[in-house]
């Protein structure tokens, strides 16, 4: 039978969106200034950063002075404002982008999250045979994935947490440098509640050198942030994260794509919020303990094997996650791509359906009550462990 998904064809098809994201952008500029696209999420970053530079850490959380610098630089936000609610080194790390105007840094980091989505592809290129030899249509191709291309518009640091996860996928593995693997978790504390997780359950496949690579970043995280706060910094984070939790639910819980926000969003106004934290909390243990159970099975295993039961954590972590929104999603997408034979008309088909899929269900979010793009990384969760189960293509 002849092979319709042809190199020369994929890179026609390639060329083909890398035009259309083109008249995408150039479209984009001609939008007024103040549109939510060019804003995002960025100015909490660019608040959190002009806060700590200016030697006022203590109001790092502070909504009256994180709202005075939004508006100062966003006037289209009314008296508005986003909310920070990242551990204070992240403040810090981010403190550099407030040597430069708002719209300068928003282009920088910006560029800085499109090298991260370069590296991560190149990085990868090792065990997801599709990106070997063609890292440019990789490229384009998680342009052409929503979820994603918004969290870049937006200013969001998705693209970071997929650099932080390949490389974990490959030092811990492939190509069992423990050590380092956990030096990259400990890195991927800028989101705790990911790194936590997945640091969790390599433990479970009894790969303690991890943790103690996880030590070094933690340390130096740490002290970042007594530099911002001081020493009492854990304390007055975590009660900034109380506050801001219900208020996210409330403003987000529709685009979350965990378990926990999608409760929220579908059982708010019909049930009780005691009765969707017991809901959620079952979902999202549940899942956790079986994942765990497989990560302890697979201990000894060999790298390929191993490779396959890490797979397994990505969509693990967006589901059990509180507070995972749809930008997340690419960080599964590397769990798919590995488990699909790229030779095979049928996987290719099926990848292309599935991204059609996740856009046209980010497109239609705002008509429902819900994130429909959690069923996707549930997929994903199903897909991903048949392949471990069986130890065949998916659709064989």
């Amino acid at each position: 039978m002849r092979k319709f998904w042809t190199q020369a064809r994929i890179r026609r098809v390639a060329a083909a969106v890398a035009l259309a994201l083109t008249l995408s952008v150039l479209f984009a500029f001609t939008l007024p200034k103040d549109n939510a696209l060019f804003r995002g999420d960025f100015p909490a970053f660019y608040a959190a950063a002009v806060t700590v530079q200016q030697a006022q850490g203590a109001d790092l959380y502070n909504a009256k002075t994180s709202g005075e610098i939004q508006n100062r630089f966003w006037p289209e936000l009314r008296g508005d404002y986003l909310a920070f609610a990242y551990p204070p080194y992240v403040a810090v790390l981010l403190s550099p982008l407030a040597l430069f105007s708002a719209t300068v840094a928003k282009c920088i980091w910006v560029a800085l999250m499109g090298l991260c989505l370069a590296l991560s592809i190149a990085v990868s290129e090792k065990f997801i045979p599709w990106f070997q030899g063609a890292k440019i249509r990789a490229f384009i191709f998680f342009l052409c994935f929503l979820p994603l291309l918004s969290g870049l518009a937006a200013g969001q640091n998705v693209c970071v947490s997929l650099l932080l996860f390949t490389l974990a996928l490959r030092f811990i593995a492939l190509e069992r440098r423990d050590f380092a693997g956990g030096i990259v978790l400990g890195c991927w504390l800028i989101k705790p509640h990911f790194a936590i997780l997945a640091l969790a359950l390599i433990l479970c496949a009894g790969r303690w050198r991890v943790l103690w690579g996880v030590v070094p970043p933690a340390i130096i995280f740490y002290l970042l942030g007594v530099h911002a706060m001081g020493w009492d910094w854990p304390f007055l984070w975590f009660h900034a994260v109380q506050e801001f939790s219900p208020q996210d639910y409330v403003a987000n819980g529709h685009q979350m794509i965990s378990f926990s926000g999608f409760f929220h969003a579908l059982g708010t106004g019909t049930l009780s919020e005691s009765s969707i934290a017991i809901i959620s909390g079952i979902a999202s243990s549940a899942l956790f303990l079986f994942v765990a159970l497989l990560f302890f099975r697979s201990r000894n295993r060999e790298p390929e094997q191993f490779l396959e039961t890490m797979f397994l954590a990505a969509p693990t972590l967006l589901l059990v996650s509180q507070h995972t929104l749809y930008y997340d999603l690419p960080i599964a997408s590397l769990s798919v791509l590995g488990c699909l034979d790229w030779r095979k008309d049928r996987d290719v088909t099926f990848l292309v359906l599935l991204v059609v899929l996740c856009d046209l269900f980010t497109l239609a979010r705002p008509l429902l009550p819900f994130q429909p793009l959690t069923f996707i990384v549930i997929l994903a969760l199903i897909l991903v462990y048949r392949t471990v189960q069986t130890k065949k293509p998916l659709f064989n």
